[in-house]
């Protein structure tokens, strides 16, 4: 990357729709920035907001970027996590060009504040269906944290008390103490600079 994208065969094809259709392809890529510069994709999460009031959970993470030069230029392709929650457009992601260096970049992530509800879970063996005993506060997206639920696993979809898990319960039992805490924020990118 870096270059302009070079065919230097694509002029001696005889045949003429063969050849015009490589030279727009050729002209097609090397208009295209993320093909012209230097750029990486990077995705991230995050899931460990510390700071934040009772409306606003916020964090602030600088990361490396591997690039060997200061980025300056973000090209954000996809944000998810709380837009499961119907939250989307109170969640931000700011990049803090200010603080980048030649090692390193720096990002913060706003989004609202998840409280961890604690009803209890009754789950069946080798099932991903499981029914809590309240559903308040509960959204698609939080993890689970309880006794017979695997490490990782998240609410799929919510049907009155019942609940539906990516992952199946590893035992059967009722009435289990659980948490659900926050859905985590997610954030696809390229970062780099353009020629």
């Amino acid at each position: 990357m870096g270059n302009a994208l070079r065919l230097p065969l694509v002029e001696q094809i005889a045949e003429k729709n063969t050849r015009q259709s490589l030279e727009f392809m050729r002209d097609f890529l090397n208009a295209d920035p993320l093909l012209r510069g230097q750029y990486q994709m990077y995705e991230l999460t995050f899931d460990k907001f510390t700071t934040g009031s009772s409306s606003v959970q916020v964090l602030t993470q600088e990361l490396p970027h591997g690039l060997g030069f200061i980025p300056n230029d973000i090209i954000m392709t996809k944000i998810w996590g709380t837009r499961l929650l119907g939250q989307d457009a109170a969640c931000q992601v700011f990049f803090n060009f200010e603080a980048f260096t030649n090692q390193n970049y720096s990002v913060t992530a706003i989004m609202p504040y998840t409280a961890t509800a604690t009803p209890t879970i009754t789950t069946t063996i080798n099932s991903e269906i499981a029914t809590v005993s309240s559903a308040s506060n509960l959204y698609p997206g939080q993890r689970i944290v309880s006794a017979n639920i695997p490490q990782g696993t998240f609410i799929v979809w919510i049907s009155g008390t019942t609940i539906y898990m990516s992952k199946r319960a590893t035992a059967g039992a009722a009435g289990t103490a659980a948490s659900f805490t926050y859905v985590p924020l997610s954030v696809r990118f390229y970062m780099g600079r353009h020629e």
